[in-house]
């Protein structure tokens, strides 16, 4: 799914652009800190350059698995602080990519630096509305179609367990 100019736009300058210095933009433009997407085995094992990053988009095909944020450090925000998403007790999306290798380590992973937004949280959120990702809850106001439920149940379970958008096996 692709982005409009306005929709970017927004999620860009939530706040009008009149209201970030030069020094932010510039800061964002560097070639250190442009956006990248990448195969989330290079991701694991560090093969990008730029840590400023602290937002990510985490895909499989076209399907928009997840978008979250960090504010030290995406890569530590996945394998290396005291709740990795990398993990079988982390989140679902974590649990996702280690069920689903070594096929997972193909996905990719969008990589962006939001450093002048005044609310990262506010752009997280709109790029979860405007990307309806599987495994996002929070911010994540659309139903479930029941291709996206079937799919997402097949990638954490293994089969098209019946389970309701609320978590509910329903078997």
């Amino acid at each position: 799914m692709k982005l409009s100019f306005e929709q970017l736009q927004n999620c860009l300058f939530p706040n009008g652009i009149e209201n970030y210095s030069f020094e932010d933009f510039e800061k964002h433009r560097s070639a250190e800190n442009e956006d990248i997407k990448i195969r989330f085995e290079d991701f694991k094992d560090g093969n990008y350059s730029g840590e400023e990053r602290n937002l990510y988009i985490l895909w499989r095909d076209d399907v928009c698995l997840y978008v979250g944020i960090s504010r030290n450090n995406v890569w530590n925000r996945w394998f290396g602080n005291l709740s990795p998403h990398y993990s079988y007790y982390g989140s679902q999306v974590g649990r996702c990519v280690l069920r689903n290798q070594p096929e997972s380590m193909e996905w990719e992973i969008e990589l962006r630096y939001i450093g002048f937004f005044n609310d990262l949280e506010e752009t997280e959120s709109e790029l979860i509305f405007q990307l309806d990702p599987l495994f996002n809850v929070i911010y994540n106001t659309k139903k479930l179609s029941e291709k996206k439920q079937k799919l997402k149940n097949l990638l954490l379970y293994g089969k098209e367990k019946h389970i309701s958008n609320e978590g509910v096996i329903l078997e």
